[in-house]
């Protein structure tokens, strides 16, 4: 899976790159006909994106493993074997009690996909609405249920681009909010019980906070790089780091690349 995704990303990449190259060296530049100097990259006006994105959540993971022996089976005995009358005896067989603790086997990263709505104020600054929906960081456990987690945000970014010719590299600050949903058996299904304290079962909640909602804070930078007068390929890498205890521990790297149109 993890293979799958970054040849796919590497392959758009690629793909976008080469027919950026094609349109410098040869296609029309604008709509006019104008030359390279003519077109003015940097105006105002509003745009619209979308594209796909890899995410990469370690933070999961990390706390996923660091809190697995929160959670144990109950301690399973087995029954003493009684003696058989008659040589040879045989022993009895103690009962031995040992708690079976879980443990996780794999986290997949997650691909998803944004889109986004802004406005180009000021050669040198964007402000944009944006939507990013992360599907399949899938946590394989050892003992218990599988869990999915999905995560959905809302964020408002500022964009600022540091040129303004027809390649623009640029930065971006966001915040906003981030939902967290998982694998709808939980927490209907319990995944183990503690053994020690023998409060019921633990839910997925209580390993990780990853099951509500909280606030997200979006940091990356990205390449623009403009096609045609109006399509523009865009890369991008971020950081999204989410504060409160209902998602604190489902933070990721986003990794996107997708197209946008200048109007």
């Amino acid at each position: 899976m993890l293979k799958r995704a970054l040849g796919t990303c590497a392959l758009s990449l690629s793909l976008c790159c080469a027919g950026v190259a094609a349109a410098a060296g040869e296609g029309p530049l604008a709509d006019d006909g104008g030359d390279a100097e003519a077109v003015d990259y940097a105006r105002t006006g509003w745009y619209l994106q979308a594209g796909f994105t890899y995410g990469s959540a370690r933070k999961l993971d990390d706390e996923l493993r660091q809190n697995a022996d929160k959670a144990v089976a109950p301690a399973t005995c087995m029954e003493g074997v009684p003696p058989i009358p008659g040589p040879p005896r045989i022993p009895a067989v103690q009962p031995t009690c040992d708690p079976l603790v879980f443990s996780v086997d794999s986290l997949s990263d997650g691909l998803g996909f944004n889109a986004r709505i802004g406005r180009r104020f000021l050669p040198h600054l964007s402000v944009e609405v944006q939507t990013e929906y992360m599907n399949g960081f899938d946590v394989k456990l050892v003992g218990a249920p599988d869990v999915s987690v999905d995560a959905l945000s809302f964020s408002v970014n500022l964009r600022v681009p540091l040129l303004t010719g027809r390649v623009q590299p640029y930065g971006l600050l966001g915040g906003g909010a981030l939902w967290v949903f998982k694998d709808r058996d939980f927490p209907y299904r319990a995944i183990l019980y503690d053994a020690e304290s023998e409060s019921g079962p633990i839910e997925f909640e209580e390993i990780v906070d990853a099951d509500r909602v909280g606030a997200q804070v979006r940091m990356g930078a990205g390449l623009d790089i403009y096609v045609t007068e109006h399509v523009v390929w865009t890369g991008e890498i971020a950081w999204v780091t989410t504060l409160g205890p209902g998602v604190n521990d489902l933070k990721y790297l986003a990794l996107g690349t997708g197209f946008a149109y200048r109007f």
